[in-house]
């Protein structure tokens, strides 16, 4: 039962629901219950207890809600079968404060890392939750403006226009390193970004990237959730930083994709050309930078902590700037999910065994959501089932 258990809190749409739900979200777990009555009992007592620690969790940025996740399963891994509802709180508010008590220690961090003239407001977007149902700008002062399309481009000019798509002015003031923007680009969305020193980033669907109207004296900071493609421009006395929950990404000009959504267990980072170094954000004092070539990629894997470097294609992991999607003997769960951020719908797979196999193939996204099911269908032998507008079930043929 507790292997059982582990396997409900590591479903990445579990904490999706409690913190964070949507309709779509609250439509599985309904389905995943009526489906598996014998976990209804310890899903409707996590639940309740989670919700009961709601006070702590207004707090929480994503980053600390990782982490209570992560010692959730490992409180798991010691418990009996049998979780009492008042000890599992006792035990999971120690877990909260270590959360919070990290969260204080990590904007200490980053006050020094940083310019001090854009910490606070840098803080304040970091750990301000956001939910938008369409591409989103947040500016500094939390007024929100929609970018109206699926697909949009936004250009910082270095005097301070945001432009929209190249012929909207939608903010024109004097640019300041202490205005923190914000962009928000939900599931079945992409977007592009022409930063105020010319850098240039894809964001993929599910992501968002914080970062400052223009840059501070000592380095240009961005800080990333959800999959990005970053062309840098060059500037060798400013490096170009990109944070994800658990990296540091350090370059001066150069292309390479980060891919690094909250919900996924491993973060990849794939270099198309010139050199990036990678450090873990918790690493050690004596721990070095790795420094990555050209079609190499760097995986960490968050429940485990291992990292390693794989000889890739990088092409393969930046078409999908241009509506493809390659996979070269990629497990199909994590090919399921990619399908399900572009299109924003929920792919069931019926079968564990069937959600651990690896397939090769190529998707053109842009053919829409049931002709990309039909041809994931035929290269994984399998059959699929549209169940309702937002919700499709993959399983074996019989």
């Amino acid at each position: 039962m507790v292997k059982q258990n582990q396997d409900i809190i590591d479903n990445p749409l579990f904490f999706r629901w409690i913190f964070n739900s949507d309709e779509l979200v609250d439509t599985y777990w309904a389905k995943y219950m009526i489906e598996s009555p014998d976990d209804v009992e310890f899903i409707q007592e996590t639940k309740l207890n989670l919700l009961k620690l709601n006070h702590s969790n207004e707090i929480l940025s994503s980053v600390e809600k990782k982490t209570l996740s992560s010692n959730i399963i490992h409180l798991l891994e010691r418990e009996d079968r049998k979780l009492r509802s008042r000890r599992f709180i006792k035990e999971l508010s120690k877990y909260v404060a270590v959360a919070i008590l990290f969260s204080m220690i990590s904007g200490i961090a980053v006050y020094y890392q940083m310019d001090k003239d854009t910490q606070n407001t840098f803080d304040q977007f970091v750990y301000t939750p956001v939910q938008v149902n369409e591409p989103t700008l947040i500016l500094s002062e939390n007024d929100k403006i929609g970018l109206e399309e699926s697909e949009s481009t936004l250009s910082y000019s270095e005097r301070g226009d945001i432009l929209l798509n190249e012929n909207k002015v939608i903010k024109s003031a004097q640019s300041n390193s202490q205005r923190i923007n914000q962009l928000v680009i939900p599931y079945g969305n992409r977007s592009k970004i022409i930063l105020s020193d010319g850098t240039t980033v894809w964001l993929n669907a599910g992501s968002r990237l914080i970062y400052p109207e223009v840059f501070g004296v000592k380095n240009r900071e961005v800080t990333l959730y959800g999959e990005a493609f970053f062309d840098v421009s060059h500037n060798e006395t400013k490096p170009f930083i990109v944070k994800t929950t658990d990296l540091n990404i350090r370059v001066l000009g150069t292309r390479f994709n980060v891919n690094a959504y909250p919900d996924d267990y491993t973060i990849q980072t794939t270099l198309e050309e010139g050199s990036i170094s990678v450090k873990k954000r918790e690493a050690g004092l004596f721990e070095r930078e790795l420094v990555l070539k050209p079609n190499q990629q760097y995986v960490f894997n968050r429940q485990t902590e291992a990292s390693k470097v794989n000889r890739v294609d990088a092409q393969s992991y930046l078409i999908w700037t241009e509506g493809l999607l390659r996979f070269n003997d990629e497990q199909f769960s994590r090919i399921v999910r990619k399908v399900e951020r572009y299109y924003n719908v929920l792919v069931s797979i019926d079968s564990p065994v069937l959600a651990r196999e690896k397939i090769t193939g190529k998707l053109d996204l842009s053919q829409g959501i049931d002709e990309t099911l039909e041809y994931l269908s035929r290269v994984s032998q399998t059959n699929y089932k549209k169940e309702n507008e937002s919700n499709y079930l993959i399983s074996n043929k019989k």
